[in-house]
This record gives structure tokens, C-alpha cells and sequence, in this order.
């Protein structure tokens, strides 16, 4: 599994949501190197997020739809030990804690 450059590394909680979730690795790395949106999530972590705009310019570059269209709708969240968990944000206000996050400068994030 490449989850970036670094090779983040899954943890047991990340590896449990994927399977109770059915994300398969192959979506998760799709989001992971082509994130776009990096929110802090609190405790020296962050989630990335992929936004329309990237997962319809993943399309027209020949990704498969359904492929980007599942990457966009997952949060990958990022922390000290790799990846912590994969959710699924949900909508209205449950899932406004992770649309309302500040941003993380670009100088400040890790490279991924």
C-alpha cells in the first residue's frame, strides 16, 4: 500500500474503519496523494479532504468517476502515527465539525 511519499503507516483503528467502512486501499491512497484540503483537527492532528474541483481534474486526467466521486466523500485523519482513521462527514450538523475547521497554512503542513 503507498500512502504517499513518507509511507504512512495504517493504524489498527484506520485499518478497522476501512474494513467496517469498505474503503478499499486503492481509494484511500487516490485521496492521500491528491489532497487538497488540510483542516486541523485538534491534538496535533489533521484531516485531508479532497475537493470537487480535484476529484473532477482526477476525472478528465483518467481516473476511473466512481473511483474520484468515492475519494471526495472520505476525511482521512492524520496523526502522529500515520493514518488514525477514514471517515465519512456526514451531513448537516454532525458533520459540520470537520467542514468548519481552520485551514492549515501551507507552510506549516507536512508534506505528504
Amino acid at each position: 500500500m503507498n500512502l504517499g511519499p513518507d509511507r504512512l503507516s495504517l493504524t489498527r483503528h484506520a485499518t478497522a474503519r476501512m474494513r467496517q467502512r469498505g474503503v478499499p486501499t486503492r481509494i484511500l491512497d487516490l485521496l492521500l496523494e491528491h489532497a487538497d484540503c488540510a483542516l486541523l483537527a485538534g491534538d496535533g492532528c489533521e484531516t485531508l479532504c479532497l475537493s470537487p474541483g480535484a476529484a473532477a481534474s482526477l476525472v478528465a486526467g483518467g481516473t476511473a468517476p466512481d473511483d474520484a466521486a468515492r475519494a471526495a466523500r472520505l476525511v482521512a485523519l492524520i496523526g502522529r502515527n500515520g493514518v488514525t482513521s477514514v471517515i465519512r462527514p456526514a451531513k448537516g450538523a454532525w458533520g459540520r465539525r470537520y467542514r468548519r475547521q481552520m485551514p492549515i497554512r501551507t507552510a506549516t503542513r507536512r508534506s505528504l
